[in-house]
């Protein structure tokens, strides 16, 4: 299935967000993502600190609260919005701390 069928069937929601670690990522209260899952986070793990939620209350990001500079990990499909300013601050975030 190619990247447009699948953006066709993403949920376009708006995700509002709280103080997070990575401004260079997320620096807006409110963003438009595209997201696809049906399943989601019920109980957070230890460590872990919610930093995005969809509209109706779905945690849709987490950063690790012990270390909070070392990683993001989102429920949404970045990948299907590439030209989207904030998941390409994303990609370029990832891009850079693969880098040694």
């Amino acid at each position: 299935e190619d990247t447009q069928k699948k953006l066709d069937k993403a949920l376009k929601r708006n995700l509002e967000t709280q103080q997070t670690t990575k401004p260079e990522i997320i620096n807006q209260e409110v963003i438009q993502i595209a997201s696809t899952h049906h399943q989601g986070i019920r109980t957070l793990g230890r460590g872990l600190k919610p930093v995005a939620w969809s509209a109706d209350g779905l945690i849709e990001a987490v950063e690790d609260s012990n270390s909070p500079k070392s990683f993001i990990a989102v429920q949404w499909h970045p990948e299907l919005t590439p030209k989207d300013k904030y998941q390409k601050k994303l990609f370029s975030w990832l891009i850079s701390e693969a880098k040694i």
